[in-house]
């Protein structure tokens, strides 16, 4: 990587982190995210997506739990 050159956006911790340090101090002013609407909503998809299936596999980790009388880890 190239200094002063951002990272590509590619979902890795590493670019998340490079990301941050680059933009850490915060600007007062606000952005217009004007084209960003459909990345913006499929976000949103995710998110909600997200908490359901953490919902679903919390349920099912409980319902195993119950099924094996609250001991410790089973196999598959």
């Amino acid at each position: 990587m190239l200094k002063g050159v951002l990272p590509k956006p590619d979902g890795s911790e590493l670019a998340d982190s490079v990301i941050a340090e680059y933009f850490r101090k915060s600007r007062a002013e606000t952005v217009a995210l004007t084209g960003f609407d459909g990345k913006l909503s499929r976000r949103q998809e995710l998110l909600e997506l997200i908490e359901s299936m953490g919902m679903e596999k919390r349920q099912i980790e409980q319902e195993l739990k119950l099924f094996m009388g609250g001991g410790g880890a089973c196999g598959k």
